[in-house]
């Protein structure tokens, strides 16, 4: 996985865009709307006029500096981040593989067999979804309309991280997924017939030798687990038909990330021109998409795609992964204010 630094986008920045200022800038400024003389004898990178822009739009927040190449092309380098921002998402706790699953609408009965462990388990799970989008971004805008250099075509691309977003369990439902973790070693333990001949585990006799289960009462509690079955959060189902249920990880946790292609290349049409008589501010706007190669990828901690692996997802996780699978391109629309420094 790629991680980016701010000093990494500064020495990048500085990298490309030194090649871009000459020692001496000595372009004249014309009349609105802000253009630079076209001299018989330019050559690239010889107008050294340098320029700062600030963007925001659906790549997040943008920081880059422009500068022309020609009278009809300019260079921009810079970086986007998005900020942080939770989606709140809430799944069922229910148990399958039993001959009478327990749902939230007899959860009651459930949380009675758990009493009698000291362990209590919400009918519900919270998580939050975070975005971790950070990108650099390499663009060359073209101007078509000779009489008209404000308005321009852009190629490029954008480099980032791999990972674009996190999903994960609050953290006042951490009893909740321990219990989930206990609830199915004790299914386990029941149901294979452990207490003939091994303790209960976490449980002590008063002098603090190991606790055996009764037989008949282990036969009595394992019929119970036999008929609830395990238990976890329904997520949907397999394209087979199966349904797939999540289970926390060792240390009690449900995660999912989001992972697209680290590098995306760009393409698209903007403005860039003088509201007013101050000749060096200019606002702007751009349109594009970025192409990240499809959908991108919605994939649990225990290795389940949701993108390409289920159907039938419940609830609003089901629109939001709807939404991400629609998502074959990354569309681009942003807003943009700049400074010409010199």
């Amino acid at each position: 996985m790629i991680r980016f630094r701010p000093f990494h986008f500064a020495a990048i920045l500085l990298g490309l865009l030194s090649l871009a200022v000459p020692s001496e800038a000595g372009a004249q400024y014309t009349s609105a709307p802000l253009r630079f003389e076209k001299d018989p004898t330019q050559t690239f990178f010889s107008n050294g006029h340098l320029e700062l822009g600030l963007d925001v739009g659906t790549t997040g927040l943008g920081l880059e500096l422009a500068t022309p190449v020609t009278d009809w092309m300019r260079v921009r380098a810079g970086f986007n981040w998005m900020p942080t921002f939770s989606i709140p998402m809430s799944f069922n706790v229910m148990t399958f593989g039993g001959t009478e699953t327990i749902n939230s609408s007899n959860f009651e009965r459930l949380q009675e067999l758990l009493g009698q462990y000291n362990l209590h388990i919400d009918k519900t799970a919270d998580m939050i979804a975070k975005p971790t989008m950070i990108d650099f971004k390499f663009l060359v805008d073209f101007s078509p309309i000779p009489d008209n250099r404000d308005w321009h075509v852009t190629a490029g691309f954008f480099v980032g991280n791999k990972r674009i977003g996190d999903a994960i369990n609050r953290t006042n439902e951490a009893s909740t997924m321990v219990g989930i973790n206990m609830y199915n070693a004790m299914y386990e333990w029941f149901t294979e017939g452990k207490f003939w001949d091994e303790p209960l585990p976490g449980v002590s006799n008063a002098d603090g030798t190991p606790f055996y289960l009764d037989p008949g009462l282990g036969m009595k509690q394992a019929e119970k687990f036999l008929r609830y079955g395990r238990m976890g959060m329904h997520m949907g189902d397999f394209k087979d038909g199966k349904p797939y249920y999540m289970e926390p990880d060792e240390y009690g946790q449900v995660m999912a990330r989001c992972n697209a292609t680290v590098f995306k290349p760009y393409l698209g049409i903007g403005y860039n021109g003088c509201p007013t008589s101050n000749k060096r501010l200019r606002i702007g706007f751009d349109a594009g998409v970025l192409f990240w190669g499809g959908s991108p990828d919605v994939i649990t901690h225990d290795g389940v795609n949701m993108t390409k692996d289920l159907v039938n997802i419940p609830g609003k996780v089901g629109d939001y992964i709807g939404f991400i699978r629609a998502l074959k391109v990354l569309p681009n629309v942003s807003f943009k204010i700049s400074y010409t420094l010199f």
